[in-house]
């Protein structure tokens, strides 16, 4: 697998549904996305900062306190780990091809 697989966060605005498109899914974990490991299941549990990175420029500045309150949420159901300041979303996978990536 040459090639990085590329992330896609859908629908930014809605922190009540937490939804990730991976494409170009290697034939074996780990994934990564540049200096971020993921870990692939039928969820992805993805840095927080990765979600930032990918919400940028597709929000407005309520979306930090909508975040704050979905990682809270996520905490108290197992959800987020504070240790790797990773969260869990679902994994939606598309073959190749380029997703958006928010930047």
């Amino acid at each position: 697998f040459a090639a990085e697989p590329t992330f896609e966060l859908l629908e930014p605005t809605n922190t009540r549904s937490f939804q990730v498109v991976l494409r170009g899914l290697p034939a074996t974990p780990p994934v990564r996305h540049g200096d971020h490991p993921l870990t692939l299941e039928e969820h992805l549990w993805v840095p927080v900062a990765l979600v930032r990175e990918l919400a940028a420029g597709r929000v407005d500045d309520s979306w930090d306190d909508d975040l704050e309150a979905m990682i809270g949420y996520a905490e108290s159901r197992g959800w987020f780990d504070s240790d790797k300041g990773t969260i869990r979303g679902h994994c939606v996978r598309r073959p190749g091809g380029d997703a958006h990536s928010g930047q």
